[in-house]
């Protein structure tokens, strides 16, 4: 298994694998990874050499016959599985099957992940023609399709960001847009509660083009008058500070709510 810093250093050095599993909860962070290895994987072809599909409609023998299919337009192909049932935990309705219901499926999927195993033990080459992968909230480590993609290929669980994960996420993201981020303005951002990564991207995207193509430098003033967040997060975080006996923090999180132009009352 790789973490996700791994794995995007391993794309830009031009290392790939024939199969891909990106699992997890920020959802934003296997996005990220796939539209970074369409891009170093598949150059201009990008356009006609992905294609996503649906896990949910398709099974496993679908999914290993559309490996061996040629693209008409693109030299390589990236196949991309969404939300497959197959790797993931039985659902409560399945748990009720009746006796042996479960141990069929099982020895299906086992033979399905067989054949899985068949056809990468053919992708010899050093760059593959097709890349596959999964992308899934869960998965069951106890599957034989997981184990299979973990030796052979690369494994990447995308959970959320915190603390210092959060701040590097965060300051690539501003070098992205071509800006800076002071350490102020990015403490403030770290402050501001359980945000996911794609409200996060939308508010430096929001910052960068407020600053426009003059200004680089994205200031703890900036932050303070174009964040959005919730007031509600940083009231909690406020009062925990107290609780915990730690009144620089809570100082400094009434400063902020206060720079927003909160109503004291409110507060």
């Amino acid at each position: 298994m790789l973490s996700y810093q791994a794995l995007i250093k391993q794309l830009a050095a031009g290392n790939f694998a024939p199969i891909y599993l990106f699992y997890g909860e920020e959802k934003y962070l296997q996005e990220e990874l796939v539209e970074q290895l369409a891009s170093l994987f598949l150059g201009s072809d990008t356009e006609f050499g992905k294609e996503k599909l649906e896990g949910t409609a398709l099974s496993l023998e679908e999914i290993i016959a559309r490996l061996g299919e040629s693209g008409l337009f693109s030299k390589r192909r990236l196949l991309i599985v969404d939300s497959p049932a197959y790797l993931g935990a039985p659902r409560k309705n399945e748990e009720n099957d009746p006796p042996g219901g479960n141990d069929v499926k099982d020895s299906r999927e086992a033979t399905y992940a067989d054949r899985l195993n068949s056809y990468l033990d053919l992708q010899t080459s050093k760059t593959p023609d097709s890349i596959l992968v999964f992308l899934t909230p869960r998965v069951d480590r106890r599957k034989r399709l997981y184990k299979l993609i973990d030796k052979k290929g690369i494994v990447v669980e995308c959970s959320p960001l915190k603390s210092e994960a959060l701040a590097t996420w965060i300051q690539n993201k501003v070098t992205q847009l071509g800006k800076k981020i002071e350490s102020s303005a990015l403490e403030r951002l770290l402050l501001a509660g359980e945000q996911n990564l794609h409200y996060f991207s939308s508010e430096l995207e929001k910052y960068s083009a407020y600053l426009g193509e003059n200004e680089k430098i994205i200031t703890a003033q900036t932050v303070d008058q174009l964040f959005s967040g919730d007031i509600q997060g940083d009231i909690f975080k406020l009062t925990d500070a107290l609780a915990e006996g730690n009144p620089a923090k809570a100082h400094e999180l009434l400063e902020l709510l206060l720079r927003r132009r909160e109503k004291p009352l409110q507060i």
